[in-house]
């Protein structure tokens, strides 16, 4: 199995009357959540928090999963699981804001991921988003996005009709918003020294992808996590700062283990 280092941390930022970013770190379970709530008054904080703690329990086993209707046969069983608990929290979310007034029309972003071993890949890394909320991936000393933007200017392909950023931080699909939701989701092998970071738009908004980069290869996660969230603070601090980062220590993979044994076997 994996073993991990991993830290998060959220701060309200510099303008903001309340922190309606919540997070996740369930070290035990290999899964760890970003969501970043919206609406009105309370509304995003409650969403937000709903969302992370809908999915730790049906990862937990304290909640039945339901499964999707269009079951996706390209998923695993493992990131239908995911998947399938991003659909009880939109569901959760949805059924609340519906039954009382000082909720309605909240949601949330969700990017989360999800460390497994698999009989025969070996570890596994599962991601999903819906929403802007990026999760990236450091190998190699070279970070990527693995997350997809969930945003008006995009879905216009990249550009912004009105010159500005008008488009840039409306979201075109969000959890709680609507009955259902699809995720993106993503399957990978992780290695030993591979690096994840999430975070929600205020820390992303406020520091370039090489910076994170740097600050997460030459630090600790606790310390890493203190970093960035400082400079997203010097920098303004317009929006909740929220960030995860999970490191990779130790891989044992019972792919090449299984290898071995069928060499030792032989040469008896």
């Amino acid at each position: 199995m994996n073993q991990l280092e991993s830290a998060g941390l959220t701060d309200i930022g510099r303008k903001r009357k309340m922190n309606q970013d919540a997070f996740l770190v369930n070290d035990s379970a290999g899964l760890y959540i970003v969501a970043d709530g919206i609406g009105g008054h309370r509304a995003g904080e409650v969403a937000s928090r709903m969302a992370v703690q809908t999915i730790d329990k049906v990862f937990s086993g304290k909640r039945s999963e339901k499964r999707n209707k269009k079951e996706d046969v390209r998923l695993s069983t493992e990131a239908e699981r995911l998947s399938n608990a991003i659909n009880a929290a939109n569901e959760k979310i949805y059924t609340s804001s519906c039954e009382n007034s000082a909720f309605t029309g909240m949601g949330t972003t969700v990017s989360a991921i999800y460390f497994h071993q698999d009989n025969v890949l070996g570890n596994m890394l599962i991601g999903a988003n819906v929403g802007d909320s990026p999760i990236y991936l450091v190998r190699e000393k070279k970070i990527e996005r693995l997350s997809v933007p969930h945003t008006m200017v995009r879905e216009i392909g990249g550009v912004d009709s009105t010159g500005g950023d008008g488009l840039k931080h409306i979201l075109s699909r969000a959890v709680g918003i609507e009955t259902s939701v699809a995720a993106d989701v993503f399957e990978m092998q992780c290695y030993f020294g591979d690096i994840i970071i999430i975070g929600s738009d205020g820390l992303s908004n406020k520091l370039e992808n090489e910076e994170l980069k740097d600050i997460v290869i030459q630090q600790a996660p606790q310390k890493a996590c203190e970093t960035l969230v400082n400079l997203a603070n010097q920098r303004g601090g317009d929006d909740n700062i929220t960030v995860i980062v999970v490191k990779v220590v130790s891989t044992k993979d019972r792919f090449f283990e299984k290898i071995k044994r069928c060499f030792s076997f032989f040469h008896l």
